[in-house]
């Protein structure tokens, strides 16, 4: 990571930059329920869709610049760091995950590190296994495979042995705990630091043994009690000896500013010394006589390296490494020379070049292009450049030599909504990948250029149109690889033959008479192309009409433009028709006293003829009744006049000077102009009489409903039944009060009042009030009613409804009573009303005695209690017993919630039906 300050850096940076890209949107955050993160390696569990993930991951790479994240995205495994995170079972397992490239990288065991160091080596990984694999049985198989490892490195089997024990030992549950603060587990100590060699262990077993004398001192008495922990640093190796990490010939030149740019001295913002300044490639050294030249870097694009194949006479093929070099001299006077390093890492061989001018003048463009080395395919070849005298860092690319005759393994799926391919290789080097239409060769999709494919990032290739010739194609990047091609529709292009059609045919043209159209497949595919004419929604093939053909052009000669006069497309059981959009001439008809006057207006020259015939409407032909006739153009339109048809003829009209027409048919001759303004007078009548019918039959409805009541008050009486008979009570009175205007009077109305005055009073003050107003008490009888009146004449009022304070029922009876009294023994009581509802009560249920009064059965009776109430016989009937008992019902129904009471309103309902029919 470079400096001790990089790790610290790139996790701050890190976190500003996942807490931008996957939490600001709190849409996002709650598609992430776990998310954590070492360094710059992500792992995260996605619950959204993957064409979300990979919209998100587009937008995050497009945010920042610096920092471009690739992915791999799996419902099954995925790998992350040394760990193989699989699904198996709906479980979470984990298992080490090795790398193809890995080599045995495990330090040595004569290194010349410290023996504790190589010892605790093995536990260390063997304990990383058995906490990363969630399997005893895998975790002992790569333990073992790792024993093989450290033995190949010189380290003794016993050795391993005992690690290997150590470490299973441990349960797995605590190896995931992680361990305590490392300044608690160090204690009191004090870090004894020093380079190592073969003399460390005796100098710090030497330190240990004095440290006691040392802690007697009262100046280090803060010493006691505390002990000294060898720490050793890296010592120079090999490498630090022979490598150098400035590769430049000159030293720096001073402090880097934010005012300088590179090495050297420039001008600033404009101060007194600036005037006085003067750039220069090189300065003196300030104690050495010598000259210095500032840093040089070549760009990264001086370096090409491809493969070409080097073909001898007679012999086999070889791949070549050609190495290009583009450099511009230009200020760099003594640049003569390039070196050119390589390794290859198959067989780790190191080769070397370099290139030179004689003497000859001054090059300021470098171009140079080098074909001679061989090389193996399937390995990395690492190449650099530098120049000579080097000035600066040289530039270094790593290039993979892809078999040419090998090709690409890749899968592929088809997402046929999203009208898209997702491909995808194994670990290996990036390819290209394309979608391309198989013909003779395989051409490029319009819209879809190739696109770089690597092991971490799927391919997205998007089409147009499905076609059975579509393919997938993945190659290496190298020039002249092979290609590996997959056409997956191309065994079965019955279903896509449709589409094919439909992309393949272009637009009709004419030309002098000559209908033509153009067919451009893409898979080669030569279609069966006819002539048709339309006849109402079927095309006619004609017969005689030979399409010809040159390469990808079908014509027909002599055809007039017209929609109804097409092309016809046969492929694999398919069928399209192609017509034309619009037509050349146009007719129009204006009917006179004597004659039909046609004006036709072209846009060509052209001929044409109309007759009078006669249609046939189960075929559709019109059969002439009359001669042709025929009128040419002069000019834009032309006009001729021709007898008016007899009802049900029609003339047919057509153009003449072609093989091919469509023939129209004018046929609106089935009324003169003299019949027309009858029938026009006719209709006007027709609406004026239905207009006046409605409104006469409003204002009948009207009077009926609006007629006035010479009897408008209304008291209402009944026994205290069920909660259900009260609400039928509340229907009936909101009947006669909204629908026949009447005004009811209701004890269920009005209990705030009964509350204070008690029932009795109320009553007899309600029972003077409808006297006053001449209205009606209008007792609602029911089987209930029976039983209360058979009490009240017995005085047997010990049972619950006589017990009832607000008993409406007695009160009733009493003043009932007394009108008895003071009428005459055959005369009725005519300001008392007696209804029952049938179903809810007979008629032999009314006591002998109340049969004086007027006595209506609902809904059977509802015209004569409607009449009696408004002292009138004008009324119909039918329409108001309809009307008023809908609406009752439909009420009754919507109010009642007993099962029983439900019975009875549909059986009113049944036998209403049957007295209105």
């Amino acid at each position: 990571m470079g400096s001790c300050v990089a790790p610290a850096f790139a996790n701050t940076y890190m976190f500003e930059v996942e807490h931008h890209a996957f939490f600001s949107d709190s849409n996002t955050a709650s598609k992430i329920p776990f998310f954590t993160r070492y360094i710059d390696d992500l792992f995260l569990i996605w619950t959204g869709t993957e064409q979300d993930f990979n919209i998100l991951m587009t937008a995050i790479n497009t945010m920042e610049s610096t920092i471009k994240f690739t992915y791999q995205m799996s419902s099954q495994s995925v790998n992350y760091l040394d760990v193989q995170i699989s699904v198996t079972n709906g479980k979470i397992c984990t298992s080490l995950y090795k790398k193809a490239t890995d080599r045995n990288t495990i330090l040595h065991a004569n290194s010349q590190h410290p023996n504790s160091t190589k010892r605790g080596l093995p536990f260390s990984q063997f304990l990383r296994i058995h906490r990363i694999s969630d399997d005893i049985v895998n975790a002992e198989r790569e333990i073992n495979d790792m024993m093989k490892q450290f033995m190949l490195r010189g380290y003794k089997y016993g050795d391993l042995v005992k690690a290997k024990e150590r470490a299973l030992a441990i349960p797995r549950s605590r190896t995931l705990i992680p361990s305590g603060d490392r300044q608690k587990r160090l204690g009191d100590c004090i870090p004894f630091v020093q380079q190592y060699c073969p003399a460390s262990p005796h100098i710090v077993k030497t330190v240990k043994n004095l440290w006691p004398v040392v802690t007697t001192d009262p100046e280090l008495s803060m010493l006691k009690n505390t002990k000294v922990l060898a720490s050793y640093t890296r010592n120079r190796n090999l490498k630090d000896w022979l490598v150098k990490n400035d590769v430049s010939n000159t030293k720096k030149v001073g402090p880097i500013t934010f005012l300088t740019r590179k090495a050297g001295c420039y001008r600033c913002t404009g101060c007194t010394t600036c005037s006085f300044m003067e750039y220069e490639n090189s300065r003196f050294h300030a104690s050495k006589p010598r000259r210095l030249t500032p840093a040089w870097n070549l760009p990264i694009d001086s370096l090409n390296v491809s493969t070409v194949l080097l073909c001898p006479l007679l012999l086999a093929c070889k791949p070549c490494l050609r190495i290009e070099i583009l450099v511009n001299a230009t200020g760099l006077p003594k640049l003569h020379g390039f070196d050119v390093q390589g390794l290859e890492t198959s067989t780790n061989t190191f080769h070397s070049f370099s290139i030179s001018k004689k003497k000859s003048p001054k090059i300021n463009l470098w171009q140079v292009q080098y074909d001679c080395w061989t090389v193996a395919h399937g390995q990395y070849i690492y190449v650099t450049l530098s120049t000579k005298p080097n000035y600066g860092v040289p530039v270094s690319k790593k290039y993979y030599i892809a078999n040419m005759d090998a090709k690409p393994r890749f899968q592929f799926q088809h997402l046929a909504e999203e009208k898209r391919f997702e491909v995808s290789i194994p670990q290996g080097p990036d390819v290209y990948t394309r979608l391309c239409y198989q013909y003779n060769i395989c051409d490029d999709l319009p819209d879809s250029p190739k696109k770089l494919l690597n092991a971490s990032m799927n391919a997205s290739l998007p089409y147009q149109h499905l076609l059975p010739c579509l393919c997938i194609e993945v190659f290496n990047t190298c020039r002249d690889s092979r290609r590996k091609k997959i056409c997956p529709f191309q065994d079965h292009p019955e279903p896509y033959a449709a589409e094919m059609l439909n992309v393949s045919v272009q637009e009709i043209w004419h030309y002098t008479n000559t209908m033509m159209v153009t067919f451009i497949n893409p898979c080669g595919t030569v279609p069966e192309v006819s002539f048709c004419m339309k006849e109402n929604e079927n095309c006619i093939t004609v017969p005689d009409a030979i399409v010809e053909r040159v390469d990808t052009e079908y014509y027909l000669a002599s055809v007039d433009r017209d929609p109804h006069l097409c092309f016809k497309f046969t492929l694999l059981n398919n069928t399209l028709i192609k017509c034309p959009g619009g037509r050349d001439w146009n007719i129009n008809m204006k009917k006179q006293l004597f004659d039909v006057r046609l004006t036709v207006s072209s846009n060509v020259t052209a001929s044409f003829s109309a007759v009078i015939c006669h249609q046939d409407q189960s075929t559709g032909h019109c059969h002439p009744q009359s001669v042709i006739y025929n009128v040419s153009m002069v000019g834009k339109e032309v006009h001729w006049s021709l007898p008016i048809p007899d009802i049900g003829s029609c003339i047919e009209v057509w153009r003449s000077d072609v093989r091919y027409a469509h023939k129209y048919l004018i046929c609106s001759f089935d009324f003169s102009h003299k019949h027309l303004g009858l029938v026009v007078l006719a209709t006007v009548v027709v609406v004026f009489m239905l207009i006046l019918l409605l409104f006469l039959s409003y204002q009948r409805i009207w009077k009926i409903f609006t007629a006035p009541l010479w009897r408008r008050t209304i008291l209402l009486v009944y026994s205290p039944d069920s909660a259900e008979y009260r609400n039928l009570i509340c229907v009936f009175a909101d009947l006669l009060q909204s629908i026949l205007g009447c005004e009811v009077i209701l004890d269920l109305w009005d209990m705030n009042t009964i509350s204070q005055i008690g029932m009795l009073p109320w009553f007899y003050q309600k029972r003077e009030l409808v006297t006053q107003r001449k209205g009606k008490v209008m007792i609602v009888w029911s089987k209930r009613s029976k039983t209360m009146y058979e009490q009240w004449r017995s005085r047997k009022l010990n049972s619950m409804g006589w017990k009832d304070s607000n008993n409406l029922f007695g009160a009733a009876m009493s003043c009932l009573q007394k009108d008895f009294e003071v009428v005459k023994e055959n005369e009725h009581l005519q300001e008392y009303t007696m209804v029952y509802f049938e179903g809810l009560c007979n008629k032999k249920d009314i006591p002998k005695s109340l049969r004086k009064i007027s006595r209506y059965r609902l809904f059977k009776d509802l015209y004569r209690l409607v009449s009696k109430l408004q002292d009138t016989t004008c009324l119909s009937p039918p329409c108001l017993i309809k009307a008023v008992a809908k609406y009752l019902i439909k009420k009754l129904i919507s109010s009642e919630k007993s099962q029983g009471l439900k019975k009875n309103i549909e059986l009113c309902k049944q036998k209403l039906l049957e007295e209105v029919t």
